[in-house]
């Protein structure tokens, strides 16, 4: 399954359909499943949580670790470097 980029046309910020307790509820299980062993289950669970909200930058962190702990190289980077760009700060008094 492809996750869309926080800033291309198929993916909202928000859905609106998901509460934030249901978020973190699966970004929870995300990392139980990662350090279970899961991996695919965990690559689907952080998946969803970017469906449901492209701008999460720990959803993206985490499928970056766990893609690469599937040994797929090319997506776990391009997880990676959405997650590295959504953590910058967007001012300078947010980088002090």
């Amino acid at each position: 399954m492809a996750c869309a980029s926080p800033n291309g046309g198929n993916g909202s910020q928000a859905d609106p359909g998901v509460t934030i307790e249901q978020l973190k509820a699966m970004m929870d299980s995300a990392g139980e499943s990662f350090s279970a062993g899961d991996l695919f289950q965990s690559r689907a669970l952080y998946e969803r949580v970017i469906e449901a909200d492209t701008t999460l930058s720990a959803a993206w962190y985490g499928l970056f670790l766990t893609q690469r702990a599937l040994g797929d190289t090319s997506a776990a980077n391009a997880a990676f470097q959405v997650s590295r760009r959504l953590a910058e700060p967007t001012s300078t008094a947010a980088a002090r």
